[in-house]
This record gives structure tokens, sequence and C-alpha cells, in this order.
């Protein structure tokens, strides 16, 4: 379920440290990785810092995109989070 979130009031969801989903694509290339260290950065503008790992597939689609997103994915998704986190997308198509 999505929930719309104020930009201003969006560093609240960060701030505790959940485990966020990254994504991105590139050439019809898609993956989403967990990922731990997410975290507010600044409020005015809006802005997080996100850890991702040289070597991750999500990190290479995203340094060719330049683009990503993050969402802080419920509980109810916790198998899937941990599906997410312990494989490659070079490996499988995670979507």
């Amino acid at each position: 379920m999505r929930v719309p979130v104020p930009l201003d009031k969006a560093w609240r969801l960060f701030n505790h440290g959940p485990v966020t989903l990254v994504s991105s694509a590139h050439a019809g290339d898609e993956n989403v990785m967990a990922a731990a260290w997410v975290m507010p950065l600044d409020f005015s503008p809006p802005k997080l810092a996100a850890v991702l790992a040289a070597d991750t597939h999500t990190r290479t689609l995203v340094e060719r995109s330049a683009t990503l997103v993050i969402q802080v994915p419920p509980r109810a998704m916790l198998s899937a989070v941990e599906s997410v986190g312990s494989s490659s997308g070079r490996d499988t198509n995670k979507w």
C-alpha cells in the first residue's frame, strides 16, 4: 500500500534507521536491493545519504542512469525484503 508523505516530513521515515529498498534501472536492466545504510542528511531541501557498495549491481545501474528510488517497505513485506537482500540482481530477476 502506498502512502503519500510530504517531502518536508519524509525524513521522519528514515530517522529510525529502517532497512530500505533501493532500486534502479538502465537500458532495460532493473534491480532492487535491501539497504541498511540510508539516513536523512538535510531537511530543506530534503536529502538522503545512501551507502551502496561499489560491487553491487544496483550501484552499477545507479551510476549508469544517475537515477534511483528509495522505498520504505512495511513490516508485511519482511519476507520479500529478506529475499531481495539475499540474492544478486546479476544472477536473478528480483522483480
